[in-house]
């Protein structure tokens, strides 16, 4: 577990992006206004795990997975999947996925912005999602969690599980651009799972109306840079400022109200 930021990570942040110099500067720093989070709207106390990376610790035990051009790497206290090197073209996919035990219950926040830079080529598929502890990074296993999905600066942003041949999906608008951050997060119980972004609930679904939705097995996180194969792709930098697990010891001090997500034949996308 990562101790929590201290002043002293903010200053180092902004000492090492001015040492980077003005094509690596991040359009706001790490420590920007967060948006309203779940875990304050639903009262779900104090997290039992915290991954940031403000004293400029290393990714690990997140892993480091890129089939082209791009890399993970800990960029002014955020982990960043970032698609390639400034000015050169931008290739392939990147992933990183917390390598831990995981847990089959509780609920995962996470702090998550993705800027471009350079001229606009084909923009990348963002994902943050949990899947079952040990899966390959390039692979779309069963159960997948999708918290939040999006493509470049399009607001349309999707959420859903899919498990077998079904999956469950919904959409939201979040607006994108080099400088906002939202916060996206998921709840799993015995009983349903619930989908939240910027501190509203978005999404509901609940063991009746989906029985095989709900996962019997421990979830990781992951967050995927997804581009599309043999494609330049724009050069984009996916960032986490954090990443929450809290457990389900205290309960939702709201109702849990929302559109539940839609049924379909598993298309083969996480």
């Amino acid at each position: 577990m990562i101790a929590p930021r201290a002043l002293a990570g903010v200053a180092s942040a902004v000492l090492a992006a001015c040492l980077l110099g003005p094509s690596a500067l991040p359009v706001t720093g790490a420590g920007a206004a967060t948006p309203a989070t779940a875990s304050q709207a639903y009262g779900w106390g104090g997290a039992q795990e915290v991954w940031d990376w403000e004293q400029g610790q290393p990714i690990a035990p997140w892993t480091d997975w890129a089939d082209g051009t791009g890399r993970v790497t800990n960029f002014v206290g955020m982990i960043a999947l970032d698609s390639g090197p400034m000015g050169a073209a931008s290739t392939g996919d990147v992933v990183s996925v917390l390598n831990a035990p995981g847990h089959s219950r509780g609920r995962w926040e996470f702090k998550v912005r993705a800027p471009q830079f350079g001229t606009l080529a084909t923009p990348y598929g963002m994902r943050v999602e949990l899947v079952p502890r040990g899966a390959a990074p390039g692979t779309c296993p069963s159960p997948t969690i999708t918290v939040a999905a999006w493509t470049g600066y399009d607001a349309a942003t999707t959420y859903g599980v899919h498990a077998g041949d079904t999956q469950w999906a919904g959409s939201i608008g979040l607006p994108r651009d080099r400088s906002t951050w939202h916060t996206v997060a998921v709840e799993v119980t015995d009983d349903f799972i619930a989908w939240f972004a910027d501190g509203q609930v978005r999404g509901r679904l609940t063991r009746t109306q989906a029985p095989t939705a709900i996962p019997a097995v421990a979830l990781v996180p992951r967050l995927v840079l997804d581009g599309e194969p043999g494609t330049t792709m724009t050069h984009t930098r996916f960032t986490a400022d954090w990443d929450r697990w809290y457990s389900l010891q205290r309960p939702d001090l709201k109702s849990v109200a929302a559109p539940a997500p839609l049924p379909a034949d598993y298309a083969g996308e996480c």
